[in-house]
């Protein structure tokens, strides 16, 4: 920031970044088709919410851009991630990205498109999957929002759940495996895996889930407050990326389908820390 964003990085991180974050995009927007996806608007309580808030004229525009837009983000998310194009690319899955947000909000969907954004301000994304390890300051903005976005991601959800009675006491954790353990069984899909001795220590739903879970509630602040610190020190930077892989590990364990994505895109975004 002194240097006014001139100091000499890696044009390589931004580049692996791109890589990562295209993965990323890929696999949300391939899940987006699975499960029914593909008809998702077709019929059904989405198709309704979406009329209600839009409008009938609004949401049949919608309807009818819904599948051809699913179509074209994943090809721009492959161009993305191959290096093709990259910019032009970029700016396709953002549009897909807020097109979604019309009949689903995510704040993990708001996320990746400010991530993909970054990439629109960087001057040398790569060619193919070729890394070239360059020190210039072309991409040392881009590379500083990335951080910017990633320590604001972990702060704030950091904060947020410090304000929650709910969560800090354990209680939303346990009645949230609780009951998709209960309910895994009546859904079409199987939308999670359990193991057993994992529902044996925190699926009760009782007293002493609860108290296991508040502990693990406790732990997952500190990590995601010392995590954007941990990650900027070289010293620390080794230990904070197996904490930070982990714990996004355990995210997917309770929502793999929404959260994968998401937690590889913040990932992704470790590199960014690395000048």
């Amino acid at each position: 920031m002194t240097s006014v964003f001139t100091t000499y990085t890696d044009e390589a991180r931004m580049q692996y970044f791109r890589m990562g974050l295209g993965v990323a995009c890929v696999l949300k927007f391939v899940m987006s088709l699975t499960h029914g996806g593909w008809n998702r608007l077709a019929s059904g309580f989405t198709r309704h919410d979406l009329d209600r808030r839009h409008g009938s004229s609004r949401a049949a525009w919608v309807v009818a851009c819904y599948r051809p837009v699913l179509c074209v983000r994943l090809a721009a998310a492959l161009l993305l991630t191959a290096g093709v194009a990259s910019k032009a690319a970029a700016m396709v899955v953002i549009a897909g990205l807020l097109f979604e947000l019309m009949y689903e909000f995510r704040s993990n969907t708001v996320f990746l498109a400010l991530m993909a954004g970054c990439l629109l301000v960087a001057g040398n994304l790569g060619d193919g999957l070729h890394v070239v390890h360059r020190m210039s300051d072309a991409n040392t903005w881009a590379q500083f929002l990335v951080v910017l976005i990633v320590t604001d991601v972990y702060w704030n959800s950091a904060w947020q759940k410090t304000r929650s009675a709910h969560y800090m006491s354990g209680l939303l954790l346990a009645q949230y495996v609780h009951f998709t353990a209960q309910a895994q069984r009546k859904l079409p899909f199987r939308e999670f895996y359990y193991p057993r001795l994992f529902l044996r220590w925190f699926g009760g739903g009782d007293a002493i889930a609860m108290q296991r879970w508040r502990k693990v509630a406790l732990l997952v602040i500190v990590v995601e407050v010392a995590l954007p610190i941990a990650l900027s020190l070289p010293a620390t930077r080794p230990y904070a990326i197996a904490a930070g892989i982990s714990m996004h590990a355990a995210f997917l364990l309770l929502l793999p389908r929404q959260l994968l994505g998401f937690s590889l895109g913040t990932v992704s975004g470790y590199v960014a820390f690395v000048a």
